[in-house]
């Protein structure tokens, strides 16, 4: 048995030595490497050493036939992937049937025409080395998506505790990465601006044109822009990223402005869910502002509000992702879902949204979110 590397392998498996020596010869005849075998336990040893393209198996063998064949090739991890076609003399459906629930791809029945036989081989071994392209390009796809997830959590500020404040988030890039990213940063040693964006879209454009925006309010390069009035920031970022020129991609925000000394809050928010401001007796209050998205109209004039904040409240600010969860029996989780969750679960260490999202996970079938999961939490002690 010689194998050219460079050739297809056929592994054909088959009780009777003529009906091997003529399939072999036809497939050799055009160019593929056969490995001929006689027998179903000869086939399984000769699978831990090698891979074929195509497996030809007889049905009717003795003490192992083709259908117990198929049924252990399919449970050995590297080999299950390759498609099996079956040799049979037989024309009862229930054996044919009984082929294609093991796992096989098709059926020759014998006598087999050489024009057909060699067609149908061909089209199946084609089949397989595209499916395995495919396979091959979604890993790859998949682990750039990663590498990606991994660079926009790697921006994720650590968790914040300082005099009476503290925050912490919690951050889950969903499946198809999204364009969440959230953040914070001290503006002067009295402002602390918090801020949480959600880019339309899913993938690797969506993920790098929040890392360009998250960059832009980090590193306050808006020129011009005062990083404690919300206003200008929405307005100055609303001038830099219009969507025409950021292939089509707008997002929406929450930010705010913290002052450290007398808790005082100045917020804006543009299309984005509004925040959830929870007080130490468990009264909470949505705070939002009406403002259209960014990247929508040019020179929109954007507003803000200011509150009070005191000891003892707690901000959570968070994407739609938070808490649009759908459930194919119970239908959708909407926004006061999530405050119940977080007046009924906060504590001051945050494990409230570990929890949420467990919880969240949870209420979803196949256990994966459709979109990123972020929420971000400011606590003022007593």
């Amino acid at each position: 048995m010689k194998i050219n590397k460079q050739n297809e392998v056929i592994l054909i498996i088959d009780d009777s030595p003529n009906n091997l020596e003529l399939a072999g010869s036809i497939l050799e005849s055009v160019g593929y490497d056969v490995v001929p075998v006689s027998s179903g336990a000869e086939a399984l040893q000769i699978l831990a050493y090698i891979r074929p393209d195509l497996i030809l198996l007889d049905i009717m063998m003795p003490e192992m036939d083709g259908i117990e064949v198929c049924k252990r090739i399919k449970q050995i991890e590297n080999i299950k992937d390759i498609p099996i076609i079956f040799l049979t003399a037989l024309s009862e459906t229930e054996d044919i049937i009984k082929a294609f629930k093991t796992g096989g791809v098709d059926y020759i029945t014998k006598p087999f025409f050489k024009e057909e036989f060699i067609a149908r081989i061909k089209n199946h071994i084609d089949l397989y080395h595209s499916k395995k392209k495919v396979t091959e390009y979604m890993k790859r796809i998949d682990s750039e998506l990663n590498r990606a997830a991994e660079y926009i959590s790697s921006l994720l500020p650590k968790p914040l505790r300082q005099n009476n404040i503290s925050a912490d988030y919690y951050f889950k890039p969903s499946i198809a990465l999204g364009g969440d990213v959230l953040g914070y940063h001290f503006v002067d040693e009295d402002n602390l601006a918090l801020y949480l964006l959600d880019v339309s879209g899913h993938g690797v454009g969506a993920a790098l044109h929040s890392v360009s925006i998250i960059n832009s309010i980090r590193f306050q390069n808006l020129s011009g822009t005062d990083f404690k009035s919300p206003k200008e920031v929405l307005a100055g970022l609303n001038k830099i990223y219009q969507m025409t020129k950021h292939n089509n991609h707008f997002f929406t925000l929450w930010y705010g402005c913290l002052n450290l000394n007398n808790y005082e809050l100045k917020y804006s928010s543009a299309g984005h869910p509004p925040a959830i401001l929870i007080n130490k007796n468990n009264v909470s209050n949505f705070l939002s502002v009406d403002n259209f998205i960014i990247g929508g109209i040019n020179d929109y004039c954007y507003e803000d509000k200011t509150l009070q904040l005191f000891p003892g409240d707690s901000l959570y600010i968070f994407s739609d992702g938070a808490f649009e969860i759908k459930n194919e029996i119970s239908g959708y989780r909407d926004i006061e879902d999530l405050r119940h969750f977080l007046i009924t679960n906060r504590d001051d260490n945050a494990s409230e949204l570990s929890l949420l999202y467990n919880y969240q996970i949870s209420y979803i079938n196949d256990k994966i979110l459709p979109d990123d999961f972020s929420i971000l939490k400011i606590n003022i002690y007593d």
